[in-house]
């Protein structure tokens, strides 16, 4: 593995030195390429390497053989099938990995992982991004990617034959360093940082270092060293550096003193050196192509020496090594992962013994990838990840409560479907198993192994299917129940005894079945579906205990499970309920029906009983129920709300007083104390979600029954998921188009966008690799709406239509036990269009008011105007009609006097002055109104007073007048006012010039909006029916309707006249 991986290294520079410089690489001056493709003398020594690396290989594995058998013999060494029972998570192409040959992962700062082979791809545990050589605006210039880095600020660096570069999230591509006054560098392997900012590299130009924050490239003073694969610094600040021929270059940039370490190979020849790491106690840790050796770092000098040498660790001899990775195990002490051709290793350091060697197995479906594993990291979490040549796996020390063995692979058979598992009494690392497809197994649980099968039970029997029941006696004894019948299988001699029908099973029409078979004293108490018989081994003979054999006794007899109270009391659930039996006496006691003092239904069938000191634990049809033995009553389970409860096959109650059943949504586990529960399914590692086989427990573990698996998990150590899922936001979208952006500043600094750029989607996804489909997301856009939206397991979120404004994005997320993480932000100011901003807004204001100001103005202007046009005319009527009217009656009264002694004369002139005098009266109503301002209800009831006196003392008439004083009125308009003062005017002068009247009344009151004009006289009245000639009273009406006033006249010959006058004064002038 390390010699393809080599070749591809050498390969990629010596093309890309060739392409540049015209130099290569290769000892002897010829290309690799060269090498590769030479002519027939090259083929030969191809042919002479091949054979050459067979042997090697032929001697690894007998290496490793030996390997495993030091192991084994070592004397704190774990065995290796203990060892290798860790649970592993895979990913492959099911989990979107294009490729699967890997070299180096890390994981940025983000929470993604980075995997470095052919081209960069990023993953996140259900999505992959790849990014292949020359694809995207700001590309990867080399196929082949190596070395992976994440400095201090979480960027990633990468490294291979294009150069170096790093990830810019904010254009979803890579940057280039600009070259160094030295020249350009070409390729960049064997990365070490410091921790701080500073990453050294070996590239054509020799060691070189890049400071993380400026960018600055230094070129030191080691040179002339080839094919670099390794590199690390120590704690002198010395930099280490691994090579394929020139074995370790050791430079020192304080005093920039150099040393060459030589590492020796077995044969001799001088070791490449793949992989290096230093641990606490300063000892250098150096992978070869052929085992792997240490070296004190204390101990080298800067000066050379060539006496210093290596420690071997025998453990490892001839084992090729990959690379390094250290976890803190459980006990505080460092264990060493060694990624190795032959799988992983984990090393114990204080020890320094080998405690375990990973690989695949084909029994278990948990186990690692791959054994050629090419490299191991162990990220900021606690997490193993290893690179494989068939993908990546992944080792979570936090989750590894369920354990699985495929039953399938160790049978041969395609569906075996377990029904029962019973625990050898003689040996406690043996089982036995039931099986419907399978027969009997034999099975060693400590090691993980199939031991024997039975299968052909007797002559009639072909095959053995549906093993329902089994229980070792321990007296050399397996007795297990198929269909209708008891077996025994004499463990030592492997020869099986089959038994007679039970004696219950002629009462009834159908097959009996047996159902459960459990050791009481010296007999074994069997329960099936005609009741429950006792069979003595001893003597041979059957005894029915409890058993019917009518019709209705079906449901009664019909028994699910038994347990074992005592040597004398057994209780059994049936069809029908709760039944507790005494063997010795034979009595039995059925607590079901309207008369049983539990309050058990009497169809309320019982799937499962388990005994706990006074309580038996109950999972019927419809519920769960806890008994109490002593005061024999029931009572529902006390489970926390949303407990799922439906369709529970079996409930087993631990020692720490929590309960285990399996129901419709899968393994459900309640802790009492916490009053919590937690649902287990088949992304946790059971088979299916839920199986309809009850738990039991093997020791002191609880086994989950599968198809075609076994599932185990120690209920005393069950790991909570404590890992809270960390949540980033992966893709940002405007109009379904991608934005790039830089998740380290969106969640401080706002992302502008035009107003148009206002539909908006988001991806997102949370860290949780182990369990990443039970991952819960929550999500809200402040400033749009505050309230939390949970969107499940669906990771994304769109907005439409969003107004202008500063938003803020958060998304959370929650994993398997609800614990939510912190909210990540991404804040957006969508920048509002020009006629949307305060400015344009203002100048809109402004702009309305100006107009209204205008408008204002306009209408002043022509109230003015108007008011100049009354002027005018009240002038004109003044002084043009009204003098030339006067002039008339002075004329007239000179004719009168003059003319004295005709008496033909004096009337015609006298009627002619009486008509002009009322045409000036006409004349100067129409002035007044004219000129007078319509809100002037003080100058209209003047008038009105003025009227009336000058009428009705002119005509010697009393009267009274009753005008009430106006307050703040509204105006009338012209036409109202006139129409009301020529009423009031013809009103009065009818009852002056035609009543005959006595007495006249005059009032005016507000009321309501309204003016009423009363005028009422004594006088002789007249018939308003009656037809006239006369056009006054017409007149008066249709003023009246004019202005929608309302108009009445009271009267009769002899009793008066009272006119009424109502009208609104409401209206506009």
């Amino acid at each position: 593995m390390n010699v393809q991986r080599y070749a591809e290294h050498a390969i990629a520079r010596d093309d890309s030195l060739r392409s540049r410089t015209g130099k290569s690489n290769a000892p002897d001056n010829f290309s690799i390429r060269e090498m590769v493709r030479g002519n027939a003398l090259l083929v030969q020594r191809h042919v002479a390497i091949h054979l050459h690396i067979l042997y090697i290989t032929a001697v690894m594995r007998l290496a490793w053989c030996l390997l495993m058998v030091f192991a084994a013999l070592a004397g704190r060494a774990q065995p290796t099938a203990s060892a290798a029972d860790l649970r592993f998570q895979n990913f492959d192409r099911r989990n979107g990995l294009e490729s699967l040959g890997f070299f180096n992962v890390v994981r940025d700062s983000s929470g993604f992982i980075w995997l470095s082979g052919n081209g960069i791809t990023r993953f996140d545990g259900r999505e992959t991004r790849h990014y292949a050589k020359g694809a995207g605006q700001h590309p990867l210039l080399q196929g082949y990617t190596d070395n992976l880095v994440v400095d201090r600020n979480g960027v990633l660096w990468i490294g291979g034959a294009g150069g170096l570069c790093y990830y810019d999230p904010s254009i979803d591509g890579f940057r280039y360093i600009e070259p160094p006054p030295a020249g350009r560098i070409q390729f960049a392997y064997a990365f070490a940082f410091d921790g701080k900012e500073t990453i050294w590299f070996s590239s054509n130009l020799g060691l070189c270092n890049i400071n993380t924050r400026t960018h600055a490239v230094l070129v030191s003073k080691m040179s002339g060293y080839t094919n670099p694969m390794a590199a690390l610094i120590d704690h002198l600040g010395r930099i280490w550096v691994g090579t394929a021929y020139d074995g370790i270059r050791v430079y020192n940039p304080r005093n920039g003193a150099m040393r060459t370490l030589r590492v020796p190979e077995p044969d001799g020849r001088p070791a490449a050196v793949p992989a290096m790491t230093i641990d606490a106690r300063h000892q250098v840790w150096i992978a070869k192509s052929k085992g792997m050796v240490r070296a004190d770092a204390d101990a080298v000098k800067d000066a050379e020496d060539s006496s210093f040498v290596f420690s071997e660790l025998p453990a490892l001899r001839m084992v090729e090594v990959a690379g390094f990775a250290t976890l803190p195990s459980y006990s505080g002490t460092e264990v060493r992962w060694i990624a190795t051709a032959k799988g992983l290793l984990r090393f114990d350091t204080q020890s320094g013994t080998l405690q375990g060697a990973y690989t695949p197995m084909a029994e278990n479906p948990f186990s690692i990838a791959s054994a050629g594993v090419n490299g191991v990291y162990a990220d900021g979490d606690g997490q193993l990840w290893a690179t494989t040549i068939k993908g990546l796996s992944l080792m979570n020390p936090a989750s590894q409560n369920f354990k699985s063995r495929i039953i399938t692979s160790l049978t041969q058979k395609p569906d075996p479907y377990i029904l029962d598992i019973g625990q050898d009494r003689n040996d406690t690392d043996i089982v036995w198993i039931g099986t419907r497809g399978a027969g009997l197994l034999q099975y060693n649980w400590k090691r993980k192994k199939m031991l024997r099968s039975f299968e052909q039970f007797d002559a009639i029997n072909e095959g053995g299917y549906g093993v329902n029941t089994v229980v070792d006696d321990g007296k050399g004894r397996v007795w297990f129940g198929f269909r209708n019948r008891i077996y025994c299988l004499d463990k030592k001699s492997g020869t099986i005894r089959q038994f007679p029908l039970l004696p219950t099973e002629k009462n009834f029409s159908y097959r009996n079945v047996i159902r459960k078979i459990i050791c009481v004293r010296d007999v074994l108490a069997i329960a099936s579906s005609t009741g429950l018989v006792t069979y003595d081994p001893q003597s041979g003979q059957y005894a029915v205990v409890y058993s019917g054999g009518t019709s209705s006794d079906i449901n009664r007899y019909n028994l699910m499970s038994v347990v074992a109270e005592s040597d004398s009391i057994l209780w059994c659930g049936s069809k029908c309920g709760l039944t507790r039996i005494n063997l010795s006496s034979g009595a039995w006691t059925a607590f079901t029906g309207p008369k049983a003092p539990t309050g058990l239904p009497f169809f309320n069938g019982v799937n499962y009983l388990a005994s706990d000191g006074e309580r038996l634990l109950l999972a019927t049809v419809t519920d769960m129920l806890e008994f109490n033995k002593r005061t024999l009553r029931a009572r529902p389970l006390p489970l926390p709300p949303g407990t799922p409860n439906s369709d529970v096959r079996c409930v087993l109650l631990d020692s720490l007083n929590n309960y285990w059943f399996n129901s419709a949504e899968g393994i459900v586990y309640v802790n009492r104390a916490k009053r919590n529960f937690r649902v287990f399914t088949s992304s946790e590692g059971l088979e299916n979600d839920v199986s309809d086989v009850p738990l039991q427990w093997i020791g002191h573990q609880i086994v989950f029954k599968g198809r075609s698996s076994i599932t185990h998990i120690d209920p005393y150590s069950v790991e909570n998921n404590r890992h809270v899922p960390q949540p980033v936001i992966t893709a940002f979208r405007i109009l379904e188009n991608p934005r790039p952006f830089d998740p380290a500043s969106v969640g401080i600094k706002e992302m502008e966008l035009d107003h148009r750029e206002n539909f908006l989607s988001f991806d997102f996804t949370a860290f949780e690799f182990n369990f990443p489909d039970k991952v819960r997301f929550a999500y809200r856009m402040s400033g749009f709406n505050e309230e939390w939206i949970s969107s499940g397991t669906k990771r994304s979120a769109t907005f439409t239509n969003l107004p202008p404004g500063h938003y803020v994005f958060e998304m959370k997320a929650a994993n398997s036990e609800g614990l939510w993480s912190k909210p990540v932000r991404f804040q957006i100011y969508i920048q509002p269009a020009f006629w949307q901003t305060l400015a344009f807004r203002g100048l809109l204001v402004l702009l309305v008011l100006g107009l209204l100001y205008a408008l204002y103005r306009y209408r002043i202007n022509q109230l003015l105007k108007l008011q100049r046009v009354r002027n005018r005319i009240s002038a004109d009527l003044h002084d043009d009609i009204g003098s030339a009217i006067s002039a008339v009656r002075i004329s007239n009264a000179m004719a009168m006097r003059r003319s004295q002694e005709s008496g033909q004369v004096a009337p015609l002139l006298a009627a002619m002055g009486e008509d002009l005098k009322k045409m000036g009266e006409s004349l100067d109503d129409i002035v007044w109104n004219i000129n007078t301002p319509a809100s002037d209800w003080k100058d209209l009831l003047a008038r009105m007073r003025r009227y009336a006196g000058q009428i009705l003392e002119n005509s010697a008439i009393p009267y009274a007048l009753h005008f009430d004083e106006p307050q703040q009125l509204p105006s009338l308009s012209l036409e109202c006012r006139r129409d009301l003062f020529l009423i009031f005017k013809e009103t009065v002068n009818n009852a002056a010039r035609h009543s005959g009247a006595t007495m006249v009344t005059i009032q005016t009151h507000f009321n309501a909006g309204h003016i009423v004009l009363e005028v009422t006289d004594n006088g002789a009245g007249f018939d308003p029916l009656a037809p006239s000639s006369r056009n006054g009273l017409k007149n008066m009406r249709q003023r009246a309707a004019h202005c929608k006033a309302d108009f009445r006249i009271k009267s009769a010959p002899g009793l008066g006249t009272q006119v009424l006058l109502t009208m609104k004064i409401t209206q506009k002038s």
